[in-house]
């Protein structure tokens, strides 16, 4: 497989750089990565963004983390003071149609990772008569939960989310709801990330937004005309002020592979 290189690791090593230095990592960098995984996630859904190609086999990741967001060079064209996210490790991934019949059946043993697994990805029953509950299919929406599991992840600067244990029928479940009192890690970010955060890790599917939708959000919330709710800051357009890029900023990570070395220095390292 010929890949993109990403030279500055992975968003698990940007929680863990930004829990070390005791800091949160800045909201427009979230949104960045919100719009990325939204992109991904309606291109496979339709197998692009601008509309279903036909005959199109949607494609369910199953191990949606922050360990498999690769982070690239800065795109020239948004978010340039930002590593740019690529979503890779497709080890996982099921490409499925709506008639498919072995989906769930052959799809919901629980692959993927702890702490990451969406209520569909598991079979349940009842603990009275044994029979089947809650049995739904792994599609679009199974993606849609894994990236408010990302996303939850860098607000918290957690890299190993607890693994619901989804008791009860489901009702009013939210998988990880995030703290909003002061004090607490969520309390630093705007109400509208949190709530789209929470509304892609509702407990079934159908409550779940779709991924036009999320897109929708993110562009209203980072939308920078007069009167707009601008929460990226400027950073989208990279038209911030010098003050606001540097309160903003997410040091680039290198890697210890880099372009350019010599085959004695990728031995020794």
């Amino acid at each position: 497989m010929y890949l993109e290189w990403a030279p500055h690791r992975d968003l698990a090593d940007v929680i863990d750089q930004f829990w070390n230095q005791n800091e949160h990592i800045p909201e427009p960098m979230i949104w960045y990565v919100a719009e990325a995984l939204a992109e991904c996630g309606l291109a496979m859904e339709q197998g692009g963004l601008a509309g279903r190609e036909a005959d199109w086999d949607e494609i369910v990741h199953r191990d949606l983390k922050p360990m498999n967001v690769f982070l690239d060079a800065p795109d020239e064209n948004r978010y340039t003071r930002y590593p740019k996210p690529l979503l890779g490790d497709f080890g996982l991934a099921l490409k499925t149609k709506p008639n498919d019949p072995n989906n769930p059946c052959w799809y919901n043993k629980g692959e993927g990772t702890d702490g990451f697994l969406a209520p569909e990805h598991s079979s349940w029953i009842d603990a009275q008569t044994w029979a089947p509950i809650e049995v739904r299919r792994l599609d679009s929406k199974t993606n849609v939960y894994g990236m408010g599991l990302i996303l939850w992840c860098l607000i918290m600067r957690e890299q190993n989310p607890p693994q619901p244990l989804w008791l009860g029928d489901g009702n009013n479940n939210t998988a990880l709801v995030l703290p909003a009192a002061p004090g607490q890690r969520a309390h630093h970010y705007s109400k509208a990330l949190g709530d789209l955060v929470e509304s892609c890790v509702r407990f079934r599917p159908m409550n779940r937004p779709s991924f036009q939708t999320i897109l929708d959000i993110i562009w209203h919330s980072t939308d920078e005309s007069p009167g707009a709710p601008n929460l990226a800051l400027n950073m989208r357009t990279g038209t911030a002020s010098a003050a606001t890029a540097a309160a903003q900023e997410v040091p680039p990570l290198h890697d210890n592979y880099e372009l350019g070395l010599a085959r004695g220095q990728v031995v020794n390292r």
